[in-house]
């Protein structure tokens, strides 16, 4: 067995993309050509454990501050500025 703390080689990783990607694309399949049996057969046993109403504070919390964090970063590469930030941004995605 691989060692997690190490991670993936490029290989392995493209390896486990295309596999997780192949599961996705089985039930987006399954539920465009099969929907009534993609409702009962998967939806129906499929419940939502992370984002359920009991995280939404801590979720809240975190997606604040990764966005002021990330606008952060932003503001510090692209302008001194931040007035100018999007014009900055704008450009830099443009190229």
């Amino acid at each position: 067995m691989a060692d997690r703390k190490a991670g993936l080689d490029a290989v392995h990783c493209r390896a486990a993309m295309r596999e997780l990607a192949h599961l996705h694309a089985l039930s987006l399949a399954m539920k465009l050509c099969h929907p009534q049996e993609f409702a009962t057969r998967v939806a129906a046993c499929v419940q939502e454990a992370v984002f359920v109403p009991e995280n939404e504070d801590w979720y809240r919390g975190y997606y604040r501050a990764a966005t002021r964090n990330a606008l952060t970063m932003v503001s510090i590469r692209f302008v001194k500025n931040t007035s100018s930030l999007f014009t900055a941004v704008s450009r830099e995605l443009m190229h």
